[in-house]
C-alpha cells in the first residue's frame, strides 16, 4: 500500500497546513458524505463539482481514520456527494 501514514503532533501539523492551502487556493469545503461515508468534499472556486474528498472514519465517538485524496481528484469522477 502506497500511502504515508502520520500520528500525532505530526498528523497535526500536516492537517494544519490545509489553513493555507486553502486561503491560497481559494477551496471552499463542504462537510458531507461520498458514497454514505463521512467526508469533507473541496471545491475550486466557482466549481460545482468537489474536485477532491477527504475521508473521515470514526469509531465510538473518536476521529480514528483520516484519508486525504487530494493526489487522487479521478475519484471524485464516480463518488457519489451528499451534503450533510
Amino acid at each position: 500500500m502506497s500511502r504515508w501514514q502520520r500520528r500525532g503532533s505530526e498528523a497535526a501539523g500536516y492537517y494544519a497546513k490545509y489553513a493555507e492551502i486553502t486561503a491560497a487556493e481559494d477551496f471552499r469545503a463542504e462537510a458531507g458524505f461520498v458514497d454514505g461515508v463521512p467526508a469533507i468534499a473541496i471545491y475550486r472556486p466557482g466549481s460545482t463539482r468537489p474536485d477532491y474528498f477527504i475521508r473521515l472514519t470514526w469509531e465510538q465517538g473518536r476521529l480514528t481514520e483520516i484519508r486525504d485524496f487530494y493526489y487522487v481528484p479521478y475519484i471524485t469522477e464516480e463518488a457519489r456527494f451528499t451534503r450533510g
